[in-house]
């Protein structure tokens, strides 16, 4: 009976060598578990900050075509865009750009860029294109946003055509119309 006692003490060592040896695996894998998710909201907000700077950029674009004035010499009186005047617009254009942003850090060698305080920064590229008989000639402007080695790209196409509000008035009635004074039908 003595040496049945014996035996059962080296078991319960065992047993808790075993139990000791499973928790520290489980924690390891718990640690483990926990930094990859750390990993995977550092990749997310980066991907969110590349996203939320290249639309930035766009919002720039934006800006900038909505404060550009076209010089006289772009105007015609032909109710149509020429593929020649349509790229001689894009040209004013891109002048207006390099005189509105001369000496800012914004214009930099490759293109529009800019870097803010923080990580995340956006690039803009304009392009013009051609258009055939159906689509009208077009400004394309890509922004790219960058957040550490990620990049997210958005584009917008801007149509280059004539203003067209003028004709947006109509009059509609039976009887005569009578026009005085200085009047264009």
């Amino acid at each position: 009976m003595k040496t049945a006692k014996r035996s059962c003490r080296g078991g319960s060592s065992v047993l808790a060598i075993i139990f000791v040896t499973l928790f520290s695996v489980l924690a390891i894998s718990f640690t483990a578990m926990s930094n990859m998710n750390v990993q995977m909201s550092r990749n997310h907000r980066d991907l969110v900050l590349a996203q939320a700077a290249a639309e930035s950029g766009l919002q720039y674009a934006r800006y900038l075509v909505n404060s550009y004035e076209p010089p006289a010499a772009a105007y015609s009186p032909r109710n149509t865009v020429t593929a020649e005047e349509a790229a001689s617009s894009f040209g004013y254009f891109v002048t207006h750009v390099q005189t509105l942003l001369d000496g800012s850090p914004v214009l930099a060698s490759g293109g529009i860029g800019y870097a803010s305080d923080g990580t995340a920064t956006f690039s803009l590229r304009f392009e013009f294109v051609a258009g055939g008989e159906d689509n009208p000639h077009r400004m394309i402007v890509t922004s790219t946003g960058f957040q550490e080695q990620l990049s997210r790209t958005v584009r917008l196409s801007f149509p280059i055509q004539k203003n067209s509000s003028v004709l947006q008035y109509a009059i509609a009635g039976r009887g005569r119309l009578w026009i005085t004074g200085d009047c264009t039908v």
